[in-house]
């Protein structure tokens, strides 16, 4: 089964799944579909203290921000494709056990699937260095029973979910270009001497194509005319009371 990402009316990134009901039960999604807990509890928090300043005072709401609602909304997510458990030790930063259904391994087995669920780089038996501050020093790589395709001239961003809500890891950054045979999400694990299930669902990443170009940045003084729109835009945020 085939799963096609559009964009306006430029090529598709095409995602070749290896089970078809992967793609019924936990499909890739806009990012602007996802519902996040925090923001619900924002708005409900910004309905509130709207009705109590009742035109009195400027109500501040962090969801209004453009950068913050604009990152949010772009792209698309891709979930967790069945329940898994990672159980840490405080006496092993760089090991990990991980479970799974029993059923699913079975299952896994019976379609000839050869490829591991979860496999991680281990930063201390690997020449890989990469910082992982004070999360678990193996970083977890999820592996997705899917290849894809980026149309020539376009490359696929691999970012954590943005502004998620409070999750036991953030997916590792990366930018994909060409067929790929694996869709793997790298993750930092934050969870130590701990034991945590992923339901299958849960957002793992967010994608987001991008076209490759060469756009070069300019540092100017801000000249009259800039200064000028400068103070407009402020009228436009500030004459109001919520912001």
């Amino acid at each position: 089964m085939i799963m096609i990402i559009p964009f306006f009316n430029k090529p598709t990134v095409k995602f070749y799944s290896e089970f078809p009901t992967l793609t019924d039960l936990y499909p890739i999604y806009p990012s602007k579909n996802y519902q996040r807990k925090w923001v619900n509890r924002c708005a409900k928090s910004f309905a509130k203290y709207k009705k109590k300043s009742d035109g009195r005072y400027t109500n501040i709401s962090t969801i209004k921000c453009p950068g913050i609602r604009n990152i949010m909304k772009n792209g698309y997510i891709i979930p967790s494709w069945c329940d898994f458990t990672i159980e840490t030790s405080k006496d092993d930063l760089y090991g990990f056990k991980v479970y799974y259904p029993t059923q699913l391994e079975q299952f896994l087995e019976e379609n000839n699937y050869k490829k591991p669920i979860i496999s991680s780089f281990n930063m201390k038996m690997s020449p890989l260095k990469i910082p992982t501050r004070d999360n678990l020093k193996s970083i977890l790589k999820v592996w997705i029973p899917y290849s894809y395709e980026i149309p020539k001239g376009y490359e696929l961003m691999i970012l954590p979910v943005q502004y998620d809500d409070d999750s036991p890891f953030t997916a590792c950054s990366g930018s994909i270009e060409g067929f790929q045979i694996d869709l793997n999400i790298d993750l930092y694990w934050h969870e130590i001497n701990n034991r945590v299930t992923i339901p299958a669902g849960t957002p793992l990443c967010q994608i987001i194509i991008i076209k490759k170009s060469n756009i070069n940045i300019e540092v100017l003084p801000a000249d009259i005319n800039i200064k000028k729109r400068t103070k407009s835009r402020l009228f436009q945020k500030f004459n109001k009371f919520q912001l």
